[in-house]
């Protein structure tokens, strides 16, 4: 049974800044990778990593930059990168910031492994993913190999760049094209990416006075193999553009409505119920903001109409829209 493996959403406006900057057709880029680009609004979204798979594939050959991925990453600030780039940037010493990294990789993505190896002098900092997908695979870990390179420099300097990189024998990468961005030679060997620097430089201390901030709790992606948990999250991240449908979701994470159905029994749970459940929690963030009225809430949320999605908000929480809406307004103090 294939594991489901979710990424931040927070990780896809890097790719935004550099598709702008370059005056490509950014709806177009999310349009061809199945993404709702609204989803850019809501960076602590959970999107499937395929998906992120495919929008770095297609923004790299709508640019024509086969090194698009490792652009993306050597460009990106650590303080994008959310709760990880946080606990990375605030180590003291880049063994620490690298082992921060390899442990907390949960916080970032799922269904992604990072580790250290010896070699002598030498320090090799792999990255493997483990997911099926093909298409854009190789910019996911050029894009891996960019944000490592970007975390040494962080502590070694804008002047160092890797003594070398890993590339496995399958890949499709261009040695020449890893040559001509990151400045370094190519090891072709073993089947995972990764940067190769001398040992010396893990006791170097990070650039600046950066402190950690805290990890919030729960803030780690679910499990690839908690099934529930990740429908949840493709129902919060499909009710952005609407109401959808079982065959939204399963397209979305590349099963059969049939096998979600099978699976979420497994479970004890059902489809409509999740559904209903994302739905109403959706409803009540935007029935507690101001000037939006209970028939665009209605409509945003894909309802028909005002009267249906009362029903079936009253049917989850207990309560009609409107009477929460009361319940969510502060008091007016007595004069």
């Amino acid at each position: 049974m294939t594991d489901i493996n979710l990424v931040r959403a927070g990780t896809l406006l890097p790719i935004v800044e550099i598709v702008d900057q370059r005056g490509a057709d950014l709806n177009r880029i999310f349009a061809k990778s199945e993404l709702s680009i609204s989803v850019l609004l809501t960076p602590d979204l959970l999107v499937p990593l395929r998906r992120r798979f495919l929008l770095c594939e297609n923004a790299a050959r709508e640019l024509c930059d086969p090194m698009f991925g490792a652009n993306l990453g050597l460009g990106a600030d650590l303080d994008e990168l959310g709760d990880w780039g946080a606990l990375v940037a605030s180590a003291a010493t880049l063994e620490l910031a690298i082992k921060q990294g390899c442990d907390h990789l949960d916080l970032l993505q799922s269904g992604s492994v990072a580790e250290l190896k010896n070699d002598g002098p030498n320090r090799l900092w792999f990255y493997h993913v483990n997911d099926p997908t093909t298409i854009g695979r190789d910019q996911d870990a050029l894009l891996a190999i960019g944000v490592m390179t970007r975390v040494i420099k962080y502590h070694c300097g804008q002047d160092w760049w890797p003594k070398a990189v890993v590339v496995p024998n399958s890949s499709q990468v261009r040695d020449t094209d890893v040559v001509d961005t990151l400045r370094t030679t190519v090891w072709r060997t073993g089947d995972r990416f990764g940067v190769v620097f001398c040992e010396h430089l893990l006791r170097r201390c990070r650039c600046g006075t950066k402190r950690c901030r805290a990890v919030a709790p729960g803030s780690s992606i679910p499990d690839p193999t908690d099934f529930v948990s990740i429908i949840k999250h493709m129902c919060e991240l499909a009710l952005l553009d609407g109401l959808p449908t079982i065959e939204d979701i399963a397209d979305l994470i590349g099963i059969t409505p049939r096998t979600l159905q099978r699976r979420l029994k497994r479970s004890g749970r059902s489809f409509r119920n999740i559904l209903h459940e994302r739905m109403a929690s959706r409803a009540e963030t935007l029935l507690g903001e101001d000037g939006t009225s209970i028939s665009e809430i209605a409509i945003a949320l894909g309802y028909s109409d005002a009267s249906h999605f009362a029903r079936a908000f009253k049917g989850v929480r207990g309560l009609s829209p409107r009477q929460l809406r009361s319940a969510l307004a502060p008091a007016v103090p007595a004069e």
